[in-house]
């Protein structure tokens, strides 16, 4: 079992508890009728709503009790709410049918920049890998490279190499070009070649996240077991020893790694035995163990 990087500040755990029963009421009572009923006045909140759902799910992890109702509840959230947020960013000014609680509404796609980076990508595909959402798979794999362009995180060509091959994985077309692909985003990692904005802490995060997961995504192509629990195994060593570092190990966002969930998920959807277990990649959701929980999977537009 690969633990979670020790935290270094005492949280209050009841904080969190009662943050996350919050969070689900105010979805259920107040942000999913607003987004039904007025979404043009309340548009540019979603992209904070589907990531504060997903936010509070990582920190509810840390909790001594958990209840996997409430896991769904948040994850389903995130879900109805991502799908929204990238259905309308990635068909601008196109007529787009969403649904939020019970009706399909047909809205106009609109121009996003915050949340329509690929950091916040990753952690969108992994969520609907998570789910075993197809739907909201597709529609990421899909995602144009304008939307990365226009984004407010500013992208480098080391993003591009890797979104090439995270978004062919279903392609035939270009299986026989994968393992090319998959080299040069390899090459990209190459802090000499500045392919990415190149500083301690850039360099940093490409060889001890990026570089990894590139090598998970090639090991789960290439449907090797023993390969692909060894990549799997130093890239989840390495995510800790990353999320090791000064305050990093406060940070939430280290705590989940939805980034290595989806190549993980893929893995084992498609019949490799994943017997790595880590806290960063929750066996319940590599596994699509949701007894007792099956209705919060019961969702389409």
């Amino acid at each position: 079992m690969i633990a979670r990087a020790k935290r270094t500040i005492q949280r209050d755990l009841d904080y969190y508890q009662e943050s996350v029963n919050q969070l689900i009421i105010r979805n259920e009572e107040v942000l999913l009728t607003r987004y039904e009923n007025n979404f043009n006045k309340y548009a540019n909140n979603i992209g904070t709503s589907w990531t504060r759902n997903l936010s509070e799910f990582q920190s509810y992890q840390i909790c001594t009790i958990i209840d996997r109702e409430k896991e769904m509840k948040l994850l389903h959230y995130a879900r109805v709410l991502a799908r929204a947020f990238y259905s309308l960013g990635y068909n601008i000014d196109k007529d787009v049918v969403v649904r939020f609680r019970d009706k399909r509404i047909t809205l106009k796609g609109r121009p996003y920049k915050s949340y329509m980076g690929i950091i916040d990508w990753y952690k969108a595909l992994g969520l609907f890998f998570a789910l075993r959402d197809r739907a909201g798979i597709d529609l990421l794999m899909g995602a144009p490279r304008s939307a990365f362009e226009n984004s407010a995180l500013q992208h480098k060509e080391l993003h591009f190499r890797i979104l090439r091959v995270v978004q062919n994985i279903y392609n035939p077309s270009v299986a026989k070009h994968m393992m090319g692909y998959i080299q040069e985003a390899l090459e990209a990692t190459d802090p000499t070649l500045n392919m990415y904005d190149v500083d301690k802490g850039s360099t940093n995060f490409v060889l001890y996240i990026r570089e990894p997961l590139i090598r998970v995504w090639m090991a789960a192509l290439m449907n090797k077991e023993d390969y692909f629990n060894e990549q799997l195994e130093d890239a989840l060593l390495l995510h800790k020893k990353y999320y090791s570092v000064g305050d990093r190990c406060e940070e939430s966002d280290g705590w989940v790694s939805w980034r290595l969930l989806a190549p993980t998920i893929f893995a084992h959807d498609s019949g490799i035995n994943i017997n790595i277990e880590s806290e960063y990649i929750p066996k319940w959701l590599v596994e699509g163990d949701f007894s007792g929980v099956e209705k919060w999977l019961e969702w389409e537009i």
